[in-house]
């Protein structure tokens, strides 16, 4: 950067290097350690160090490009992939970005401005062979491109899909379930109306059941929480046999070790497929 020197006896301006900034730039060394600092801020954007400092974004871009290089880190043993729904911050026309997890530290490893098959396999083939040989597990949720990827680019590691997309696949057919039943339910009756009114008995944790007894005055007798969940179960024993499954894995998930879930994993993988039989 030049600065500009104005001589009144000869009536010309004479330029000079500024001394207070980088060539190329112009902002002084102290602003541009000022971004810098609030760069590496993880509470402040660009746009909110644009306003704080009165340089434009694409200033600061030009900071971040030119002096700020990340070391390339080695891929975790464990990597989840998944995506975030994003109009704001996705380029290339994709409304979705993909989030690549270190599972075992529970960090954000990198984001990817798309999801698409194509974007997956042009990054992780820039990644040494024997860097992505060291990968011995790779989550993923039900989406297929992310397992294609998991198998041609890991070749050594185990691909299953994380918790999160298993309960809320469970949860989401669990309801589809129950809300067939009741609309196949004469509308007004019993059965209608326990489906209806009282279905988070079937879908919340924090339900105490075995409070005391009320009356119930369309089946005219006293009644807890417990006795209508169980007049459900009788009403609709495939409902019973659902609800008893998609506790089954959400128990498990929560509350086995590694080894007592390898154990129990066969057999409840044989009751799902059992169910209506």
């Amino acid at each position: 950067m030049q600065i500009g020197i104005f001589v009144k006896s000869a009536g010309k301006t004479i330029l000079e290097r500024n001394p207070f900034a980088f060539n190329g730039f112009n902002s002084s060394f102290f602003l541009m350690q000022n971004a810098l600092r609030l760069i590496g801020n993880l509470n402040y954007n660009l746009t909110m160090i644009s306003d704080e400092l009165g340089i434009s974004t694409t200033q600061l871009s030009k900071y971040i490009d030119s002096y700020i290089t990340i070391a390339p880190r080695p891929l975790p043993e464990c990597l989840g992939i998944d995506e975030l729904h994003s109009h704001e911050l996705s380029r290339r026309n994709s409304s979705y970005l993909c989030i690549l997890v270190d599972n075992e530290r529970r960090t954000v490893w990198d984001v990817l401005d798309s999801r698409s098959k194509m974007a997956l396999s042009l990054f992780f083939s820039n990644i040494p062979r024997e860097e992505r040989l060291r990968v011995k597990y790779v989550t993923i949720d039900m989406w297929e491109p992310y397992k294609d990827v998991a198998r041609t680019y890991f070749p050594n590691c185990v691909i299953a899909v994380d918790p999160f997309h298993v309960i809320k696949h469970l949860t989401q057919g669990f309801e589809r379930l129950r809300i067939d039943l009741m609309n196949m339910s004469p509308y007004g009756s019993n059965a209608y109306y326990l489906l209806k009114k009282w279905s988070h008995l079937l879908t919340k944790d924090s339900v105490y059941l075995d409070n005391d007894k009320v009356y119930n005055s369309r089946f005219k007798c006293k009644l807890n929480r417990r006795d209508l969940r169980e007049m459900i179960f009788k009403t609709f024993p495939e409902l019973s046999k659902a609800y008893s499954l998609k506790e089954l894995y959400r128990n498990m998930n929560k509350d086995c070790s590694y080894d007592e879930a390898t154990n129990l994993y066969d057999d409840m993988l044989k009751a799902f497929k059992n169910i209506w039989n």
